[in-house]
């Protein structure tokens, strides 16, 4: 027989992993572990290289022109850390036309996500399939 656990709602698993999701339209989120990386900082500041398709993010002080605010969980059941990016993807136009997540790696003091390595797509509970035009629409349960 196998050896069964019994699962109490009380284990969860612990991301330690810094990441960072670059969210449909632009938007930037942190997990725990990224934003305590950064010093769990109130600002942060966005820095980009074109040459490597590097996104850095660096605490700032909030009273910087450049600085963007971080936003934290809006409810107790959310968890990371929101940012504005919108204008900072656009401007190097970086493709949002999909949220995908990255593991986040620390340069020193900066939280550095390559565009270029292994990303998962992301997709939140309201996302939905749409179906072509000439294709019925699955009834499957």
């Amino acid at each position: 027989m196998p050896q069964f656990e019994t699962f109490t709602k009380r284990r969860t698993r612990i991301d330690t992993t810094p990441a960072m999701t670059l969210q449909m339209g632009g938007g930037m989120g942190f997990n725990q572990a990224a934003y305590e990386a950064l010093g769990s900082p109130k600002a942060v500041e966005l820095l980009y290289s074109v040459d490597e398709k590097i996104i850095g993010i660096r605490a700032i002080d909030i009273g910087q022109i450049h600085a963007f605010p971080v936003r934290a969980p809006s409810k107790k059941r959310d968890s990371g850390f929101l940012i504005s990016g919108r204008a900072f993807t656009k401007y190097y136009e970086i493709d949002t036309s999909v949220a995908r997540r990255w593991k986040a790696y620390m340069d020193h003091d900066v939280l550095c996500v390559d565009l270029t390595s292994p990303h998962v797509e992301v997709t939140g509970p309201r996302a939905r399939r749409e179906p072509a035009s000439n294709e019925q629409p699955s009834l499957e349960v």
